[in-house]
């Protein structure tokens, strides 16, 4: 059977969490999110603007081939809890935003060619 995920959770290697930021913006949209929370955990607040802005610059090449994508704020600073805020009301319960995040965040951590 094949994921809609770029990287299978089970194949994530995670170390130890540099931050206890609570993440829930996938809470109500997939039920195997801690180790995609735990990645974030690992990323100093400085660079959360990195993952940020490349899930944001993701979505616009994504609208300007297919259109009518819904694209995230533009933002220059954010801490966590921004981020989450932002990706959470992005997401909105809609499965297909969340598995676009999700393997956004992969792509990010584990960059591949396709």
């Amino acid at each position: 059977m094949t994921s809609v995920f770029v990287k299978s959770p089970n194949d994530i290697s995670i170390n130890e969490s540099k931050n206890t930021f609570n993440y829930s913006f996938l809470d109500k949209t997939y039920p195997d999110y801690k180790v995609y929370y735990q990645l974030l955990q690992n990323t100093n607040e400085y660079k959360i603007k990195n993952i940020y802005h490349f899930i944001y610059t993701r979505l616009i090449q994504m609208n300007r081939k297919f259109g009518d994508i819904d694209l995230l704020p533009k933002q220059i600073k954010l801490n966590y809890n921004q981020f989450n805020t932002l990706v959470s009301d992005y997401i909105s319960e809609d499965k297909i935003k969340a598995i676009y995040v999700i393997n956004s965040i992969c792509h990010y951590f584990y960059p591949e060619k396709y």
